[in-house]
């Protein structure tokens, strides 16, 4: 689980970035954008998993 969080968080972050040398932005406001979308899709994932797993292990 923290490994894929830090895989999503990472590519959002890398994503970010790449976007905002290719268009030359001065504030890097799609690598903020891109990392802070990045860190709530990986805690609505692990949420997710961790909703899962109870479903599972409550029988």
């Amino acid at each position: 689980m923290v490994v894929e969080m830090a895989v999503i968080i990472g590519a959002g972050a890398w994503l970010g970035n790449y976007l905002d040398l290719k268009y030359n932005n001065n504030p890097p406001w799609l690598t903020v954008v891109f990392s802070l979308s990045a860190v709530f899709l990986a805690l609505y994932y692990t949420i997710r998993q961790i909703q899962a797993w109870q479903k599972r292990n409550e029988s």
